[in-house]
């Protein structure tokens, strides 16, 4: 099996308990991950590792894929374990907002997330002689600058099923969380726990980890299809600040430097960035569009359909945050879920930019809101594209990642120019499908926009509650609301 580097699959097992899950390989080392989606089976199995090494055998296999082929690595052992309070600490914060790893059916309240160095057996491996750990980190990571929206990809291994065995999944990185945790929209299933997350860092098309899958995030129990992941940059910053490495080292000799812009002027959809908020009530959250100076679109449902009860209503950038009234509200009969808020226009952006195209069943667009979590500064992103749209009707699908907090957010062309508002997303029976939504055409909201900002009249925004749209509202029978 030599030197060969790269994602794998591990399997733990005591003889009584067994977890699967992935990991990336270096040359004799393989780093992964024990999260609170391994429950307390693989908890426990690196706890008694630790406690009672002596009486307590664990065997750990390594599965990789060499050319067309399986080979198996046995006799593998947990060399170091550490943790991190900072991690944990986000870790907790998220779970009192219901958010926390997707585990059907089970319901863990273990959440301590650990990292984890296996050393494969020399002999095995036919190496007479590796690399130190720090050689390795050194060799297996990279200097990369990385920004919101940037393609990554996952290798990974689906339930931990050798026929799904190095499985990718494309995605992009969505949003941080104080910059110790990255989220991406990878669409991961159970068993990337551990998996390399990768970014192409050099002109040469290098493959270099940034980071490794902690687990993939539910919300209410729900799958959101979003993954929560570890930078490798953190991960080697915790091991080295928890001593598990006897020799003392340097941090820059093996600690990569992973610098996230919020926005990079490289991006194109800086301007539409600019233009997300989050709209807070007193019942919750979702998210705005700024479509002109001091004009905010948003659904009708994230302010409670005009209900005094969600009041006061506050639109919310990085930095500040403004008390905003209602213009329009659409009724919740009605086929639109559509709401404008006006705040003080001398606060915030002049507004987003329309798209003057027509929409294209196929089409690369992207998702921009506050999902998950109210307490992000800045909105996520997913990517995805046109499902479907029938002629003569305002209503679109997408494939971009939609959770609770979207609600109102922006579709936008990959030039940042807005397509439509996000309204909700499709659930079959009970099972919601984040990667199936609901979306309205921005071309509805033209006219009424320009009439009101010339007229201050909002008479085209109240006519717009007798619109009939026949397919818009087939959709909204199959909409999940609350989303």
């Amino acid at each position: 099996m030599g030197t060969v580097k790269g994602p794998v699959l591990l399997d733990f097992s005591d003889g009584a308990v067994q977890w699967t899950q992935s990991g990336y390989r270096m040359e004799n080392l393989v780093l992964t991950v024990a999260s609170p989606n391994s429950g307390r089976i693989f908890q426990d199995l690196v706890d008694k590792t630790k406690k009672v090494a002596d009486t307590f055998s664990l065997k750990i296999k390594c599965y990789q894929t060499v050319g067309d082929s399986v080979v198996v690595v046995e006799n593998c052992k947990i060399r170091n374990v550490w943790t991190s309070t900072k991690i944990n600490g986000i870790i907790n914060e998220m779970s009192k907002s219901n958010l926390g790893p997707y585990a059907p059916n089970t319901k863990f309240s273990y959440t301590e997330a650990k990292f984890l160095l296996i050393e494969l057996d020399n002999k095995s491996l036919g190496l007479k002689k590796n690399n130190t750990v720090v050689e390795q980190l050194s060799n297996h990571t990279k200097n990369v600058h990385l920004s919101r929206g940037q393609n990554v990809y996952t290798v990974y291994t689906p339930f931990g099923a050798n026929e799904f065995i190095n499985s990718c999944s494309k995605g992009c990185l969505s949003n941080t969380f104080k910059e110790l945790l990255f989220l991406i929209d990878g669409r991961l299933a159970p068993g990337c726990e551990g998996a390399p997350v990768f970014t192409k860092a050099d002109e040469k098309d290098q493959e270099y980890p940034i980071g490794m899958v902690l687990f993939p995030v539910a919300m209410n129990m729900d799958h959101s299809s979003y993954s929560l992941v570890v930078p490798m940059r953190t991960m080697i910053t915790t091991m080295l600040e928890s001593g598990v490495y006897p020799a003392p080292l340097k941090q820059n000799q093996i600690v990569p430097s992973t610098l996230i812009s919020s926005l990079d002027e490289n991006v194109p959809i800086q301007g539409a960035i600019l233009n997300i908020v989050a709209v807070q009530t007193a019942a919750g959250w979702g998210s705005g569009i700024v479509i002109g100076p001091g004009l905010v679109l948003t659904n009708s449902h994230v302010i409670g359909f005009g209900s005094k009860s969600y009041n006061p209503i506050r639109v919310c950038w990085a930095n500040c945050a403004v008390t905003a009234r209602v213009v329009f509200c659409s009724a919740a009969t009605s086929v639109l879920d559509i709401a404008l808020l006006e705040y003080n226009k001398a606060v915030g952006t002049t507004g987003i930019l329309f798209s003057n195209k027509p929409v294209e069943k196929g089409q690369h667009v992207i998702a921009l809101g506050h999902p998950l979590h109210a307490k992000q500064t800045m909105p996520s992103i997913s990517k995805g594209i046109i499902l479907n749209y029938y002629e003569g009707s305002v209503g679109f699908t997408t494939s971009c990642i939609i959770n609770a907090g979207s609600s109102g957010g922006a579709i936008v062309r990959e030039d940042g120019t807005l397509i439509g508002i996000v309204v909700g997303i499709i659930n079959a029976g009970t099972c919601p499908y984040p990667e199936m939504n609901v979306c309205i055409s921005a071309t509805l909201f033209e006219k009424p926009l320009l009439m009101y900002q010339s007229t201050g009249d909002a008479d085209h925004w109240k006519a717009l509650l007798s619109y009939e749209d026949p397919w818009l509202k087939a959709l909204h029978s199959l909409r999940k609301c609350k989303y």
